[in-house]
């Protein structure tokens, strides 16, 4: 049931970050996705179909390159960090991640596809910062979003929880 969860979760996120790109939003709500399964269901088990979203996802909007299948790795650092680190009883205190997550998914998207591949002006810069601007703010907001709405729907599924999951890892490692 996990694994239907997982893929079902990734699905609606490629879906919903492929409807925003093309209406010229940049939200990174694959990667804020991910984040949320790596730590509430662990990499393990998440990795391979957020893999086959990510290159779905930057080969449905014509990128250049898989980034964002690269930036799964990053976030999966950063799960592991907050899982063992961080406050996922909290709500409030996933924009921090959120953050992280929009960061670098806009850094590194920007960075290979805009500015080594086009002439740097002004208006490319102006443009990017806006881009930017937009994966954090999604990020800082859409965290403690899917964490709610997603740990809701996991919680009448009987899933693990992304508020469990400290709690969770805790009581296999002892």
């Amino acid at each position: 049931m996990t694994g239907i969860w997982i893929i079902t979760t990734a699905s609606l996120a490629l879906f919903i970050e492929i409807f925003a790109g093309n209406a010229g939003l940049a939200v990174p709500m694959l990667g804020l996705t991910a984040f949320y399964l790596f730590v509430a269901c662990d990499w393990e088990k998440g990795v391979i179909p957020l893999a086959v979203a990510a290159v779905i996802l930057d080969s449905t909007l014509g990128r250049s390159s898989f980034i964002s299948l690269l930036l799964l790795a990053p976030i999966g650092v950063l799960a592991y960090f907050w899982r063992r680190r961080g406050e996922c009883g909290r709500a409030t205190l996933q924009a921090l991640p959120g953050l992280a997550v929009g960061l670098m998914w806009g850094t590194l998207l920007l960075t290979v596809e805009s500015l080594v591949q086009e002439r740097i002006s002004v208006g490319l810069l102006r443009h990017d910062a806006w881009l930017l601007m937009q994966f954090i703010l999604f990020g800082i907001i859409g965290l403690p979003l899917i964490c709610r709405a997603a740990d809701y729907a996991a919680s009448r599924l009987g899933l693990p929880l992304y508020v469990q999951a400290q709690q969770a890892r805790r009581m296999r490692h002892g």
